[in-house]
């Protein structure tokens, strides 16, 4: 997405913004080779906004 998405947007105005996906963010169960894959992905991407990696600073705690 982070590919096409700003070809299609190409001339709207409007701008894709990226960011790393934080290793937290994927599943135990995910590949070995995901953040790899995704790290490219971001990396890859042209025409768009890099932003700062985005990190768990705190959780919120919901009442049961």
């Amino acid at each position: 997405m982070v590919h096409t998405l700003p070809l299609a947007l190409a001339g709207t105005g409007v701008k894709v913004a990226v960011c790393d996906i934080a290793p937290e963010w994927l599943r135990d169960t995910a590949s070995p080779r995901a953040q790899g894959f995704l790290s490219g992905v971001t990396e890859t991407a042209r025409d768009v906004q890099r932003l700062s990696p985005w990190r768990v600073t705190s959780t919120a705690v919901g009442e049961a």
